[in-house]
């Protein structure tokens, strides 16, 4: 919470002793009740909420209360509902990014094959492990790679 304070250039008297006893547990206080504390520490540094939004609103109140407001412009995914969807995540994530990850792979391979080799050779776990690491993140990167009949 210094850090926090410091960045935002709050009062690192009152503000940070106001931050530190939202930290503290306390079982008579929920969510709602911190996170109104916290928007009183900030609103001495000039953040306020719009008009009519309070602590704990629904996604649909936020997305609303952000059209009401030309300045104030919701971010991509800033507020989900339940039904929306998160897109998937590739295993890696070059395995779309285009041709040239197939030479990443390539390269990490042409790299950790004699890296491995000199680890073995001179018994050096940590150049072996190295080299095995590069050798496995090549050979995953060219097993997750998509093989077209175009390429």
């Amino acid at each position: 919470m210094h850090t926090f304070a410091a960045r935002l250039g709050l009062d690192p008297v009152l503000d940070e002793q106001s931050l530190d006893e939202l930290t503290r547990p306390d079982p008579a206080s929920d969510a709602r009740a911190r996170l109104r504390g916290l928007l009183a520490v900030l609103q001495r540094a000039g953040v306020h909420l719009p008009d009519g939004l309070a602590p704990g609103d629904s996604a649909e109140r936020l997305r609303a209360a952000a059209r009401e407001h030309a300045h104030v412009r919701p971010t991509e995914g800033a507020a989900r509902s339940e039904d929306d969807a998160a897109p998937p995540v590739p295993l890696v994530p070059w395995a779309a990014a285009g041709p040239w990850a197939r030479a990443l792979s390539l390269a990490q391979i042409a790299v950790g094959l004699p890296l491995t080799a000199w680890g073995l050779h001179r018994r050096s776990g940590g150049w072996t492990t190295a080299g095995a690491l590069l050798l496995a993140h090549g050979t995953l990167g060219l097993a997750c790679w998509p093989v077209s009949p175009l390429d």
